[in-house]
């Protein structure tokens, strides 16, 4: 394309690329218009030209077939649909359905019926009409099973399948599932149904198993579009689980998709805007800060995305005035400003109206409901009446009313996912405020039947059972976050806690006595066990916990790593005695014995739930080990040696020659050195972390015990 302007003449080349599934056209040029505003409005112009020629290709034929249908000329009007079958790809227009749902497939002969139902289930399938297209799915099977080709009967079955998980019939979409997993041979196929398990896996670790499958397959099927969609469904399912995994998935999608073409490039765009609002939920301001403006940089130079760029500026405002940069803010304005002008879709800003306020906890003026009113998009009206029910200003009686409205128009569409989850969850919140914490409690555990990981939801239950002093009920839901979640150690010390307040002392201990990593809640632990003991209840007697799992070698270096803080941190003058007339620190008699019962406290506890053995001295030729660690799948050997004071780096060093001793007496390849450093200069000089002699391998651990660190 060429253009003139102020005699200068510009060469402009552009190039679109569209997505079928949404006939969405993105293109970008190549040469510089220097902002001019003449070629920024005809680039767009020429995007959505291309957007409706498509859309006019899709659709052009619905009114013939329309009429024909109204005067019940149904041949004629199949006739309509199966010379323009090529264009249903490209059909935006939903009416078509309602027309086909009129169509009398009896005046067809058995070849023109199979053909209207194939095209039938591919049109409600793209408009997301899962109930129709199960209609016509269970209608071909029962007509046609036997005379479809292979792969299509494998989809309709899998649509069966899918099905009956959305209808919540478990047990039969999982036999379904697993019958023709059986028998397909297409990896492609195995993808969806990976999906489809991984949607009703019972647990978290199955859900990831299955969803992780769904990917590999995916990807090595080609369809990078949807190997994304499991990743970031994966790092959604994480978001309020493992933040670095949430995080981690979405890069993964990242890595995994090249920004070669204008249409990539705005995916690419589409997963930083993700990463970037990820990181702000989490309230990491900078990263986030990043991430947008690497999703802007991709977004900012394409034709056809004004709306997502101009989302992209919504974020990125929001951004900017966390970190206080008000000149950003000002220009993310201007921006969002001049695209807004030349949007003419009112639908759009009401919904970046609506989204921003959803996103900023923020609540929006009543006067919104006359905007909002006969509005076609039913998601809008349902994230405004959640809205006008958060809003503070109201009266309580108005703010049920608007929460009650936005539950009937989800149950009208059959929404039984996040959003009736927000539903609840806000009622649950406005009948706290309201001071009815019974009704409280009702709606938030039905919010979290649906959505069980939102954390908030979680935090506000469990502080409305510990006013309410409901201990009973207490530790019942917390048992089902366990289960969800694993053992961590506050969900654990609040079960105890209830436990306790419930009269379950000795239980109670016994809980508490797995407690042994969260610093932070050390205070609270040890005066919940003295309050335990003085109602009587009995700590129990240690007992081994024999489980499959085992631990690899670099599991086992970080935590002798940890083992060597905590002694350093906590145990260090155990090490030491002071002589007052020499003002001086000196070893105490047998340090060596006293830092090997450390550690083995230290490992008994760390590694209660690991099936191991820790044995000491153990003769090897004409040596004796310190330590000789025997797991289910690991053995390691550990030798402790003093440094410092009377003891000589040198004289530690000879543990390499011991242990090398050792490891062939055992036919061990890998062994620790864990040096008790007491230098007060030096610390941990000549000793090198990890050290390679031909096979074998020894990794050193020091531990600072300089007596002079207060």
């Amino acid at each position: 394309m060429k253009e003139k302007q102020n005699n200068k003449s510009k060469k402009i080349e552009l190039t679109f690329v569209s997505n079928l599934s949404d006939q969405k056209f993105i293109g970008e040029q190549s040469g510089n218009h220097d902002g001019d505003k003449f070629i920024e409005s005809l680039n767009t112009k020429i995007a959505e030209i291309l957007t409706n020629t498509m859309e006019n290709f899709g659709n052009d034929w619905i009114v013939s077939f329309e009429n024909l249908i109204i005067k019940l000329k149904f041949r004629e009007a199949y006739e309509i649909l199966n010379s323009n079958q090529d264009r249903l790809q490209f059909c935006t227009n939903t009416n078509v359905l309602n027309l086909l749902l009129k169509m009398d497939l009896e005046i067809l002969n058995k070849v023109e019926r199979l053909n209207f139902l194939k095209n039938a289930i591919a049109l409600s399938h793209k408009f997301h009409l899962p109930h129709i297209t199960s209609n016509y799915v269970n209608r071909i099977l029962h007509e046609f099973s036997s005379e479809l080709e292979p792969l299509l009967l494998e989809n309709l079955e899998l649509e069966q399948a899918n099905q009956a998980a959305r209808d919540k019939k478990f047990n039969l979409a999982y036999n379904l599932y697993n019958q023709i997993l059986t028998k397909t041979a297409e990896n492609s196929t195995k993808a969806w149904i990976y999906r489809g398990l991984s949607i009703i896996a019972p647990t978290p670790t199955e859900y990831e198993r299955y969803a992780m499958l769904s990917f590999d397959l995916f990807l090595t099927s080609g369809n990078k579009e949807q190997a994304i969609t499991e990743l970031i469904g994966l790092s959604n399912f994480y978001f309020n689980i493992d933040p670095e995994k949430c995080i981690f998935y979405i890069n993964e999608a990242i890595n995994i998709l090249q920004p070669d073409n204008p249409l990539n490039k705005e995916r690419q765009g589409s997963l930083r805007f993700h990463l970037a609002k990820t990181y702000l939920e989490q309230n990491k301001i900078e990263k986030a800060k990043s991430a947008i403006d690497e999703s802007i940089n991709l977004r900012e130079n394409l034709i056809g995305n004004l709306q997502e760029l101009c989302s992209t500026y919504y974020l990125a405002k929001e951004i900017s005035q966390k970190l206080g940069n008000n000149d950003e803010v000002q220009l993310y304005s201007e921006k969002i400003d001049k695209i807004h002008q030349s949007i003419n879709d009112p639908i759009f800003n009401l919904k970046i109206e609506v989204i921003t306020s959803i996103e900023n906890f923020k609540t929006i003026p009543i006067e919104f409901l006359s905007k909002i009113e006969n509005q076609p998009d039913v998601s809008l009206i349902i994230s405004s009446y959640i809205l006008f029910g958060l809003n503070k200003n109201l009266p309580n009686h108005e703010r049920f009313k608007f929460l009650d409205l936005a539950i009937e128009e989800i149950s009208k569409i059959k929404i039984d996912t996040e959003i009736l989850s927000l539903a609840y969850y806000s009622l649950g919140k406005l009948y706290k405020e309201d001071n009815n914490s019974p009704k409280s409690i009702e709606f938030i555990l039905k919010s979290l039947d649906i959505h069980p990981y939102r954390l908030s939801a979680i935090a506000d239950l469990i502080n409305l059972y510990i006013e309410m002093e409901l201990w009973s009920d207490l530790t019942k839901f917390l048992n089902s976050k366990i289960e969800i979640y694993g053992e961590y150690s506050h969900l654990n010390y609040l079960k105890a806690l209830a436990l306790h307040k419930n009269g379950n002392e000795t239980e109670a201990l016994a809980l508490l006595s797995k407690l042994d990593g969260d610093q932070n809640l050390k205070p609270k632990i040890d005066d919940l066990i003295l309050e335990c003991v003085k109602n009587g209840g009995t700590k129990p007697v240690f007992q081994s916990i024999v489980k499959p799992n085992s631990f690899n070698i670099f599991d086992f270096r970080s935590i002798l790593c940890e083992c060597a803080e905590s002694i350093s941190t906590k145990s260090r003058m155990h090490f030491w005695k002071y002589n007052k007339e020499k003002r001086k620190h000196s070893w105490i008699q047998s340090p060596e014995e006293t830092a090997k019962q450390l550690i083995i406290q230290y490992l008994t506890g760390k590694l209660s739930y690991i099936d191991f053995e820790i044995l000491e001295e153990i003769k090897v030729s004409a040596g004796r080990m310190d330590l000789y660690i025997k797991g289910a799948t690991q053995s390691f050997i550990i030798e402790l040696k003093i440094c410092g004071e009377s003891y000589s780096s040198t004289y530690a060093l000879t543990g390499e020659d011991q242990l090398l001793h050792y490891m062939k007496g055992k036919k061990l390849y890998t062994a620790f050195l864990f040096v008790f450093d007491g230098r007060t200069r030096d610390q941990g000089k000549h000793f090198i972390e990890t050290k390679s002699i031909g096979e074998y391998t020894i990794y050193t651990i020091v531990c600072d015990l300089n007596p002079n660190v207060l």
